[in-house]
């Protein structure tokens, strides 16, 4: 009996042995946990999900498998920006004022106007000076990867704002940035910090008088139930970096980071076709559904709300400042 079992014992040994080595010799796919803020349904999560995922599953060959986790569900910016630090997380998707509280100096995108439009963000992006801005983000461990422009920030108010003398002395809803509040100030408005989740409230009991916000928060928390007129003043673009770790991106082989690069690049792309759609649409769905008056600046007006918000950049330390008006130099080209 005691040697039938010793047999069997020896037979269930060899046989976890021989599996053991048959699993050693198959390496398990490498996981790439991908973070965002953003909800299900939005542009960010969608070009991650749609675009990035299946691009690096399939290219990579199983070699690597892309985990997303949508909504902060692993912890909020701070948790993120650690995580790939530390290396358990291995790419966030966050927006750049969240991650200029880690890394000061992205704060020079809050700078009113820096790039008014989509064509001086575009050549800014593609100059020495934001070359120079990462190097800070580089300082810290951390590799930016990509930057997608949602929108730019609109602005909703109780009455029409068709020139820089309207916006004078409106109750504006900003966030608790003292970039924020410089910026609005700079513009007229009275800042009034508050949570996004209190302006409905605010705006109904005249609290304030108007909201900045992206363009499609108008809708989704039903301001335009309360508040009629939208101007597009351009004033702050809402900007997404994708970024990792130096470490973890300088230890991938040459041929995996093209491979990255591309996915990200099918990311971007991705995401930039959804906004414009989904842009229109909502800028649509104010005017029929919600009796929205929208308007924009004329180039005349525009450029008066341009010098008007120059003023805010004093509130920048003087190395932020001087490194915004590098990178709005460089988007106009000069």
């Amino acid at each position: 009996m005691k040697i039938r079992l010793a047999s069997l014992a020896l037979a269930l040994a060899l046989s976890l042995a021989g599996t053991a080595f048959v699993t050693d010799g198959m390496a398990a796919p490498k996981k790439i946990k991908v973070w965002t803020g953003n909800p299900e349904g939005d542009p960010i999560l969608a070009g991650m999900k749609d675009a990035f995922k299946p691009f690096v599953e399939k290219e990579s060959k199983g070699k690597y498998v892309v985990e997303i986790y949508p909504a902060a569900s692993l912890g909020a910016s701070d948790t993120a920006f650690q995580g790939v630090q530390f290396g358990s997380i291995q790419i966030v998707v966050d927006a750049v004022n969240n991650i200029s509280q880690f890394i000061p100096q992205f704060s020079a995108f809050d700078v009113p106007y820096l790039l008014p439009d989509e064509e001086k963000l575009n050549r800014a992006f593609h100059s020495k000076a934001v070359e120079r801005l990462w190097t800070f983000a580089e300082k810290k461990g951390i590799k930016p990867l990509n930057v997608v422009l949602a929108t730019y920030r609109g602005i909703l108010s109780n009455k029409p704002i068709l020139k820089l003398e309207d916006a004078r002395g409106l109750k504006d809803r900003t966030s608790s940035s003292k970039y924020h509040i410089a910026a609005m100030e700079s513009l007229g408005f009275i800042p009034t910090p508050m949570a996004a989740s209190e302006v409905l409230t605010a705006m109904q009991q005249g609290v304030i008088d108007s909201v900045d916000f992206e363009w499609h928060a108008f809708v989704n928390q039903r301001i335009v139930d309360v508040a009629k007129n939208l101007l597009l003043s351009d004033h702050l673009p809402v900007l997404y970096m994708a970024y990792t770790s130096s470490e973890w991106w300088d230890g991938l082989s040459r041929a995996d980071r093209e491979m990255f690069t591309k996915a990200l690049e099918a990311y971007r792309q991705h995401v930039i076709n959804i906004y414009k759609e989904r842009n229109a649409q909502v800028l649509e769905t104010m005017e029929k559904d919600f009796g929205v008056t929208i308007t924009r600046l004329s180039p005349e007006e525009k450029a008066r709300w341009i010098e008007a918000s120059k003023s805010a950049v004093k509130s920048f330390p003087e190395d932020i400042a001087a490194l915004a008006e590098e990178i709005r130099a460089a988007g106009e080209g000069k």
